[in-house]
């Protein structure tokens, strides 16, 4: 999803210090003149040209790769998906369906900052 590719420029682009995903920033800058998210992501789909021969076989970086090429997801019959962002409210949920009252939930720490979904409405 559109959040996911935020987050991960955001998170590997803007605020990283990673060796591995400096050299994809100065790989974009030399390529495009800036690390913009429109580049990142025109990088990305020059990227997935040469490494995805099809959404099942996708060898871009696990930060962006699509999720079908991750895991079967599609083969599951889930019942509740929870996001980082709602993580607390997810487990509360996911306690009332299983008939479960749980009493203390640890939450860690995010990394704190703007969420996702504020980001893609910036980009």
């Amino acid at each position: 999803p559109f959040e996911r590719l935020v987050s991960a420029y955001q998170n590997k682009m803007v605020e990283g210090s990673d060796p591995q995903y400096l050299k994809v920033k100065d790989s974009i800058k030399e390529k495009y003149g800036e690390a913009t998210f429109p580049n990142f992501i025109r990088e990305i789909l020059h990227e997935s040209k040469f490494k995805c021969r099809s959404m099942h076989n996708c060898n871009l970086d696990r930060h962006w790769q699509p999720y079908i090429s991750r895991c079967a997801f599609c083969d599951v019959p889930y019942r509740v998906i929870g996001k980082a962002e709602t993580f607390q409210e997810d487990q509360l949920f996911i306690g009332h369906l299983a008939g479960v009252q749980l009493e203390h939930i640890v939450v860690g720490d995010s990394g704190g900052g703007i969420s996702s979904r504020d980001l893609a409405r910036q980009y």
